[in-house]
């Protein structure tokens, strides 16, 4: 598999990233014998960022590596974040008077204009 990475040169990283792999590999095994038991390790899970390659692309480098029967188990493409609705586009919008200020909403206008509060620079990723 390690020819595949380099062979695209693609970004690649953990998916679990917010405990380290010792951490996560002892959490595992104290549910070992429990009906919880994961059948595999979670921390053989990696996310491969492959949003610069071609659409077309994509599906090859994924038909390439599930052939790698022997060294990967699962892959898949994940769906791309769209961007964020806007409410000038919403058309919905007058009906939504919690975006109203006090003491009818929660003045989210007047968050949208402060640094920050448009979402701007915020990352939420869902599988």
């Amino acid at each position: 598999m390690s020819d595949q990475l380099k062979r695209y040169n693609l970004p690649s990283r953990r998916l679990i990233t917010s405990i380290s792999v010792e951490a996560l590999l002892k959490l595992e095994d104290s549910v070992r014998d429990s009906e919880f038991a994961p059948r595999i390790s979670w921390a053989s899970y990696w996310r491969l960022d492959a949003r610069t390659v071609p659409e077309t692309e994509r599906q090859k480098i994924l038909n390439q590596f599930l052939e790698l029967q022997n060294e990967v188990d699962f892959a898949y493409l994940g769906k791309s974040a769209s961007a964020p609705a806007r409410a000038v586009a919403n058309p919905l919008e007058p009906e939504q008077r919690y975006l109203n200020a006090e003491p009818i909403g929660i003045d989210a206008r007047w968050a949208w204009t402060k640094p920050g509060g448009g979402g701007t620079g915020m990352r939420f990723v869902d599988d």
